[in-house]
């Protein structure tokens, strides 16, 4: 299901969600200050 998913969603979505999941994820984390330099 996971994989079928993904296949129907094209890359330019892929990005968009990583980018809006990604900074929320790494703000939970200790070093974020060294995430955002990265970002």
């Amino acid at each position: 299901m996971a994989v079928k998913s993904e296949n129907k969603i094209p890359p330019k979505n892929n990005k968009a969600v990583a980018l809006n999941i990604i900074p929320k994820y790494l703000m939970r984390q200790p070093h974020f200050s060294h995430a955002e330099v990265i970002f």
